[in-house]
């Protein structure tokens, strides 16, 4: 495993995928290493597929990733997905650590008025108090993905302790909605929890690139041509909300869902993406 990086090149640990751009080869392969996903892919969505490891330590990351993505590819595939091959204009929005009674509701009502569909991935000891917002997700269209049962590092759990969580928030969110999908505490996680996890009918979710915490970016700024030149068709994009502190993925949406529309794109559930 690998520390990738977010929008704005800071560290983010997930497992040496999300936020970072990394050469696929031909459809149905993935760093030159084949696996049994189909259309799903653990590189950067659309078309072409883009290599843009910036930075002095480029070519040192390129070639750790690498190795992360053959690791992944031999032992963790096919029950983890980054994006899918599509030629189908549409990206999965997913928000993380909800719900929230507030802020929630400000993405629910930006969401709306985008006509946007998104996961919310929930950790289920936010849910106590916060029914109704759960509620609303579900009666938004939207789709509910299992975030574990706290805010911590999944990679620091246990066997019985994943497993325990794992289940534990699956049965709280049933009775809402069915759940598909499933991602890791701070995106760490090993072959044995996406195993595991698979065995219980989830599908582990990460991301084509995650979007740093904070208000969007300026107009016309590297930041914003760097971050919309990995979000193509079949990408999945990773924000967080869950606490006060992160009110400005707000306005973060609005500006991504108004940037998508100009470039023909729509947002979907991973499991609308999933069909395609």
């Amino acid at each position: 495993m690998t520390v990738s990086r977010d929008d704005r090149g800071a560290p983010h640990p997930l497992w040496g995928v999300q936020g970072s751009e990394i050469t696929s080869g031909t459809p149905g392969r993935w760093s030159g290493v084949t696996n049994r996903l189909g259309r799903w892919t653990a590189g950067a969505a659309g078309d072409p597929v883009r290599a843009q490891l910036t930075g002095a330590a480029g070519g040192a990351t390129g070639r750790l990733l690498g190795a992360s993505t053959r690791w992944a590819a031999e032992h963790a595939l096919p029950a983890v997905c980054c994006a899918r091959r599509t030629s189908e204009p549409v990206v999965a929005l997913t928000f993380d650590d909800g719900p929230h009674p507030q802020l929630t509701d400000a993405v629910l009502d930006v969401l709306a008025a985008h006509g946007a569909a998104a996961t919310f991935f929930v950790i289920g000891d936010r849910v106590d108090g916060n029914e109704r917002v759960v509620a609303r997700i579900v009666d938004r269209g939207h789709e509910l993905g299992n975030h574990l049962m706290s805010d911590e590092a999944s990679i620091r759990l246990s066997h019985d302790r994943f497993v325990g969580d794992l289940t534990r928030n699956h049965d709280l969110l049933l009775p809402y909605q069915d759940v598909s999908f499933w991602r890791p505490g701070s995106g760490w996680m090993t072959p044995w929890m996406v195993r595991a996890a698979a065995a219980h009918g989830e599908r582990c979710a990460l991301g084509t690139v995650a979007i740093a915490d904070g208000p969007p970016p300026e107009p016309g700024s590297w930041r914003e041509r760097r971050l919309l030149s990995q979000i193509g068709a079949g990408a999945v994009v990773v924000l967080h909300e869950g606490t006060a502190e992160r009110s400005d993925v707000v306005d973060t949406t609005d500006w991504l869902l108004t940037r998508m529309a100009e470039r023909g794109l729509r947002s979907v559930t991973m499991s609308a993406l999933a069909k395609l």
